[in-house]
């Protein structure tokens, strides 16, 4: 794990009140002053889109298209991630979320590159972790993902154990 993430990818269920995802997140940007991005797995692989496409009005797919501030997350419906990001915000950590379109590992990994990411945290022992582990460990031999050390688990009490 880098000593000081700049960007901290934390991979979440906004509704689920029992993970130590958003714990482990916030616990390590208080340390090293990273920004945080709560990636809401919940609507990883849906039927349609989380934020405007193509389809939708001129400039609305721009507006959308980069780290969601809590505004911008309730206009889109999502009121449990906004409360997220803003709890975050309220602890004074530079927090955001993000509703991803490409499903699976493979979005994951892209969403991680794109944002810099350089430390990724999932839920230990979810079925959404497994299903994602066979895209992210690809991503990782490609290079994808800088450094193996990019992607840790989250056990039930916040620690951080190395993904392999």
């Amino acid at each position: 794990m880098p000593d000081s993430p700049k960007c901290i990818l934390a991979c979440t269920d906004p509704t689920d009140q029992t993970s130590a995802v958003p714990l482990a997140a916030l616990n390590q940007a208080r340390v090293t002053g990273a920004r945080v991005i709560f990636y809401d797995v919940t609507h990883d692989g849906r039927m349609t889109d989380s934020r405007p496409n193509f389809w939708a009005g001129e400039g609305q797919a721009e507006l959308y298209d980069r780290p969601l501030d809590p505004v911008a997350i309730e206009k889109l419906g999502f009121d449990a991630l906004a409360l997220q990001v803003q709890h975050a915000r309220d602890e004074g950590i530079d927090a955001f979320g993000w509703l991803p379109n490409e499903p699976g590992g493979k979005g994951l990994a892209d969403y991680a590159l794109r944002e810099h990411a350089d430390l990724v945290l999932l839920a230990a022992g979810t079925e959404q972790t497994a299903r994602y582990a066979d895209e992210l460990r690809a991503a990782q031999a490609d290079g994808v993902l800088a450094g193996t050390d990019t992607i840790r688990l989250v056990d039930a009490d916040a620690t951080m154990v190395p993904f392999h």
